[in-house]
């Protein structure tokens, strides 16, 4: 009984994240995608992690002062992670450390707009290679700013805070999520 009641809830689960195939080429469905199946996706699931945080958890690749630091910079919006100090782990990790922390939000894809991230391996090298997709179109001040990510349809600023739904402000060392805030 057990073994078939997972079966359906797999089946239901399949059918809620199920992208077509010309679209799950597109970086917004990815996106979505990532942040679907992130294991944090609020305040409360943050919490509810923080208590059984896995011994290999991405979070302890941060000293305990700049973990605390980094998670009281979180921004939750009913849509998943809106904003985020990025200081914490531009000073102490790799570009690949600082992805598998914001894989746990699902907005790994925010890494290459973090400045100064070590590429100390391939798989750094080959995450802040996308930093060349940034497009010069800052679509908040109507300027051009060579720093605003790329993608339309999912926007993400550098050196901006969600502050309000819909409202990214300017905040140094903060990355806003655009479609989130």
């Amino acid at each position: 009984m057990g073994a078939c009641f997972f079966f359906i809830a797999s089946g239901v689960i399949a059918q809620n994240v199920s992208l077509s195939n010309n679209a799950l080429g597109t970086s917004m469905d990815r996106r979505l995608l990532e942040q679907e199946v992130a294991p944090i996706r609020s305040r409360a699931e943050l919490q509810e992690y923080l208590k059984f945080m896995p011994a290999q958890s991405p979070l302890k690749y941060l000293s305990p002062s700049n973990r605390e630091r980094f998670l009281n910079s979180l921004v939750f919006s009913e849509s998943g992670l809106a904003s985020y100090s990025y200081q914490d782990l531009e000073m102490e990790l790799n570009a690949l450390e600082a992805y598998k922390v914001l894989s746990l939000f699902g907005q790994q894809a925010t890494v290459a707009l973090i400045p100064g991230l070590r590429q100390s391996d391939g798989f750094s090298k080959a995450i802040m290679s996308s930093v060349d997709s940034r497009e010069p179109v800052n679509a908040i001040s109507g300027e051009y700013r060579p720093d605003a990510s790329k993608d339309p349809d999912y926007p993400d600023y550098p050196d901006y805070a969600c502050v309000a739904k819909a409202t990214c402000g300017q905040s140094m060392g903060k990355i806003c999520i655009g479609a989130n805030c």
